[in-house]
């Protein structure tokens, strides 16, 4: 399958700025994909999907949408990509029908009113065309503001941060509302955001990036399962790091590597709280718990191990230990666990004895 954008070492350092925003960059969108562009403030994600759009051009590489070089001879308008900004940038004067219809400039006015209304139906707003955009729900303008970004047919739409000008309490069934209208629509997206969640939720592959390069591209589990760095580990979020020596014993258990391990000085194991598990009554205590923080249907601990590593562990909402308190850790993971050399993944371990600590 040919891929609809493909980024092929893109560079770009405006003179402003003391390093690249976006250094090298490769990567590609293939048809009704939703792509995520994932990473914390500064990373580039924002720069990234204003040059796919081409209000931006790079200092070098390419940039190709369906095939065609969208370098300086190929404006904003002449990409077919639909762009929805962070604050919508709705015309506050205008109905929801016109905002959407003004979108249609370049197609013939008696098609403009057919595609504005099948445009507002698809993202679910049928009957509030005359609607002034004061008079909608931030869901709502928003989705709007993709009803504008679809109306034209874009093959691909381009998102930037839409989730985040929504209170909480909607952002879950708003997702899922975005992921239904694209499907439906058979478009293709470029969703940036900085929330892992929200990219673990919607995406079929993720692009994490820092400093402007990419550090990895995969599916959500393979990012979160499968970390190539260290950061990576960090950024996907709830990542402990615990030594390992040369017999592969650590302060939870004793390991055994999977296939090859490149043995280093400093090599360790990446371990979520949920690879955890808790004993509280223990003649066996390898912890003591530094921090508590109730979360609803479960509490969430800090902990320091005897070696004066902490990780994160958690106990159902019934199970309450003190600040204080010795506790026994021990590997609850059955599955492979991903080791460390410094910053960069190098290979499997399995827990030897997973959650025995009597």
């Amino acid at each position: 399958m040919e891929p609809i954008i493909r980024l092929h070492q893109v560079t770009y350092h405006p003179r402003t700025a003391t390093q690249p925003i976006v250094k090298s960059l490769s990567l590609e969108l293939y048809p009704a994909e939703v792509l995520v562009l994932l990473g914390p403030s500064g990373s580039g994600k924002t720069t990234t999907l204003r040059l796919i759009a081409g209000l931006e051009l790079p200092d070098d590489g390419l940039i190709t949408i369906r095939g065609v070089p969208a370098g300086r001879t190929m404006p904003p308008e002449a990409r077919r990509v639909g762009m929805v900004f962070q604050d919508y940038a709705l015309f506050p004067h205008m109905t929801v029908l016109e905002n959407v219809r003004f979108a249609l400039h370049a197609t013939p006015k008696p098609q403009q009113l057919d595609q504005a209304m099948h445009a507002i139906a698809q993202v679910g707003l049928a009957g509030l065309e005359q609607r002034m955009p004061h008079q909608l729900s931030g869901g709502q303008q928003q989705r709007v503001a993709i009803a504008r970004a679809l109306a034209p047919q874009p093959s691909v739409i381009l998102l930037d941060e839409p989730f985040s000008n929504l209170d909480t309490a909607i952002r879950d069934r708003v997702r899922t509302e975005l992921r239904t209208i694209l499907r439906a629509a058979n478009t293709a997206a470029i969703i940036v955001t900085h929330d892992q969640t929200e990219a673990l939720a919607i995406a079929d592959r993720v692009a994490l990036l820092h400093d402007g390069i990419l550090h990895q591209i995969g599916t959500p589990e393979d990012l979160f399962g499968e970390p190539r760095t260290r950061f990576a580990a960090q950024f996907m979020g709830s990542a402990d790091f615990v030594s390992v020596n040369a017999q592969f014993h650590t302060p939870l258990g004793t390991v055994t590597p999977v296939g090859t391990v490149a043995m280093a000085a400093n090599l360790s194991v990446l371990v979520r709280y949920d690879d955890i598990a808790v004993t509280v009554d223990t003649t066996q205590p390898n912890a003591e718990v530094i921090e508590r923080l109730f979360e609803g249907p479960h509490y969430h601990y800090t902990c320091r191990l005897d070696n004066g590593e902490c990780v994160h562990c958690r106990t159902p909402h019934e199970t309450k230990i003190p600040i204080g308190q010795r506790i026994g850790l021990s590997f609850a993971a059955t599955h492979p666990m991903v080791c460390f050399a410094a910053e960069v993944a190098c290979g499997h371990v399995t827990a030897v004895d997973t959650g025995r600590r009597s």
